[in-house]
Parts: C-alpha cells; sequence; structure tokens
C-alpha cells in the first residue's frame, strides 16, 4: 500500500507512529484510489487471552470509528488484520473482525482476504453471528 500511495505517505506515517496496538490514526490515501488510509496496530497472537482478542476487537473499532471524523466517506475496507505476521488463527480473528464489523457505521464494510481459506472461514464466522 505505501509503494502504490507514493513516498509522501511513508513520510507522513512515520511522523504519526508509533502507535500502540489498538490504536489508530487516519492519513491522506495520496496515489491511492481513495481518500483516506486508516493505519491501526493489532496486537500479536502470543498466548490467546483475553487481552490479546480486547486488543484486536480494539483495532477494529478504533479504525471505526473514524467515520465522525469524515461523514463524507461511506465504505471501508479491511484487511484480515492479525493473520499474517502476527499469528493470529483465521478462526479466532474472523469471530473478532466479523462482530466488530457488523458494528460499522459505514455504507458498505469490506472484509478483503488473501484466498479462499480465509474467504470460507469469514464466511463461516459471518454465517456463525447470524445464528
Amino acid at each position: 500500500m505505501h509503494k502504490a500511495a507514493g513516498p509522501e505517505l511513508e513520510v507522513l506515517a512515520k511522523s504519526l507512529g508509533p502507535i500502540a496496538p489498538g490504536q489508530s490514526v487516519i492519513t491522506p490515501a495520496f496515489n491511492l484510489p481513495a481518500k483516506h488510509i486508516i493505519h491501526t496496530v493489532c496486537p500479536r497472537y502470543i498466548y490467546g487471552t483475553s487481552e490479546e482478542e480486547q486488543l484486536l476487537a480494539l483495532a477494529y473499532r478504533s479504525a471505526l470509528s473514524f467515520k465522525h471524523d469524515v461523514p463524507d466517506a461511506s465504505s471501508i475496507a479491511f484487511l484480515s488484520l492479525g493473520t499474517g505476521i502476527y499469528r493470529w488463527p483465521l478462526e479466532v480473528a474472523a469471530k473478532i473482525a466479523v462482530t466488530e464489523l457488523s458494528k460499522s457505521e459505514f455504507e458498505s464494510t469490506m472484509m478483503c482476504v488473501a484466498d479462499e481459506i480465509a474467504r470460507a472461514k469469514y464466511n463461516i464466522a459471518y454465517k456463525t453471528r447470524l445464528l
């Protein structure tokens, strides 16, 4: 994302950090086809504690809270937070994401995933939440 947005994003992002797990900041999107980028930090999955889960949920909530700062924004898209190098199990991360994203005040809230396995896990979490 930083490469596609251009060097201005990298310079600005460095001036805003570091931010703690669960916190978010917003920047212009520069060369990307969007108005803003919300940067959030999720915790590492180490022990699978409720504190780690609460911080991951907070990362989603803090990103979603920017709706109040940019009321003209109608949509928001997320990557699957924490499921890469931070080692969150997909099932756990998906359940937390679906729970938090269901509270979104944006007209459209999207989850972008890397592959069909992740897509299936998020669909299961979504369908389970509806029950």
